[in-house]
């Protein structure tokens, strides 16, 4: 096994999980409960950034953008159904985190049956070339991927050691 390989991959990785827990505290924090509709929330705004790029325009800008756009909806769409419903009743938490992981599982579970279990392929948001480091290959994806995690944690911790929210 390339220790390369091994190193690029954890670090792609660490980045994708360093982002999801910044929402998921920000979530807590705000409101008090885990959401647990984030996997519902990234599989339609994944799905709605591929859609674009197939039928509408497969410019990495815009794809991002209707990524964002679509996952901004879904958001949306779990707010409607899960907490404003529940919002004046008694075990409020729970009861969010149960409707949440409802929609989670049955919005994931409808997506893949309405497109199918193959992945599907975005174009090159970040460019289609590549770094050679000592033996390892960092194409455009995984070095936008760091840098853009990297930027977005900074931002948040800024933002939380300076605002009055975030103290």
């Amino acid at each position: 096994m390339d220790i390369g390989f091994l190193i690029t991959n954890s670090l792609v990785l660490a980045c994708i999980y360093g982002t999801l827990a910044i929402g998921i505290s920000l979530t807590w924090s705000s409101l008090g409960l885990i959401n647990l509709g984030y996997g519902f929330v990234f599989a339609f705004a994944g799905y709605g950034a591929w859609l674009f790029s197939e039928h509408v325009s497969s410019m990495g800008i815009a794809v991002l953008a209707a990524g964002i756009l679509s996952g901004a909806l879904a958001g949306l769409i779990v707010c409607a159904v899960a907490f404003i419903p529940i919002h004046d009743k008694p075990n409020f938490t729970v009861r969010g985190l149960v409707a949440t992981l409802a929609i989670n599982l049955i919005g994931t579970q409808t997506l893949m049956r309405w497109f199918g279990p193959r992945s599907k392929n975005l174009p090159e948001i970040f460019g289609g070339g590549s770094v050679s480091v000592l033996d390892v290959v960092l194409t455009a994806d995984k070095i936008g991927n760091i840098l853009t995690s990297v930027v977005l944690v900074a931002a948040v911790l800024m933002w939380m050691r300076s605002s009055r929210r975030g103290l």
